[in-house]
């Protein structure tokens, strides 16, 4: 595909040690935006996605890494994000991912 955004277009945009998520959506954009067209609309749409998706799944393991009970499966997303990153515990790393929540729902 001419012009895609590959992996490495993103490298310098991926968070280190709960690194900016704002930042990387900020690069994503600007991406797509020198690409041009709606193929590159399309790829930041799925970046979000694939980057809330990949968040979640890590909350997940961590949870269930520590013993804690399953979730009920009928939780919202945002109730989810609540009990995987409680304020108490990671306040930043939860409104991050409040925020990409919003994001990948907009797009």
């Amino acid at each position: 595909e001419s012009g895609a955004v590959g992996d490495e277009g993103l490298e310098g945009a991926r968070p280190r040690n709960g690194g900016d998520l704002t930042r990387v959506v900020g690069r994503l954009h600007n991406l797509a935006v020198s690409d041009g067209g709606d193929a590159s609309l399309a790829r930041l749409q799925r970046h979000v996605s694939e980057a809330f998706d990949l968040m979640m799944l890590r909350l997940e393991r961590k949870y269930a890494e520590e013993g804690l009970p399953p979730l009920p499966a009928e939780l919202s997303e945002r109730d989810k994000i609540n009990a995987l990153a409680p304020r108490s515990h990671c306040p930043t790393l939860r409104g991050h991912a409040h925020m990409l929540r919003g994001w990948r729902n907009a797009a």
